[in-house]
């Protein structure tokens, strides 16, 4: 929900300024399957869909909306993940996931550079930047 309100907003606050930029952040898991986590894939790719689905908002208000799917990026929350779990629980989370913390990951920093781009490109609109390390940025 939280996508789809600052989406809801932040349109109606750029429609009063005569245009703008929504950049969504989806994963790269919105647009390939991700076993380890079915709904986090699901809602993803909810994003990810909906970034497409605005595309007219350039035209009826001068609001371009794209979207970055990263890969693992490296931040503290990595270590946090499923701590609101029950211990059994939290157990069989973090063993799926066990095999991610050795992969390599994309610095913050990285994704900040991707969303600079899809803000500047006046030519992106209803894109998906994806980012993997190690791999060029591709435009979906």
């Amino acid at each position: 929900m939280g996508v789809l309100s600052g989406t809801h907003y932040g349109a109606e606050a750029m429609r009063q300024r005569g245009g703008g930029v929504i950049i969504n952040t989806a994963s790269i898991s919105g647009l390939m399957p991700h076993f380890t986590d079915p709904v986090y894939a699901a809602t993803k790719a909810a994003v990810v869909n909906l970034t497409r689905s605005l595309t007219f908002l350039k035209e009826e208000a001068n609001i371009r909306v794209n979207c970055v799917c990263p890969g693992l990026v490296r931040t503290n929350l990595e270590c946090h993940s499923g701590a609101v779990l029950d211990a059994a629980t939290q157990r069989r989370f973090k063993s799926r996931r066990a095999g991610l913390k050795d992969l390599p990951a994309l610095e913050p920093d990285d994704i900040a550079r991707a969303v600079m781009m899809l803000i500047q490109e006046d030519g992106l609109n209803g894109k998906a930047c994806t980012l993997e390390p190690g791999k060029p940025w591709q435009i979906q």
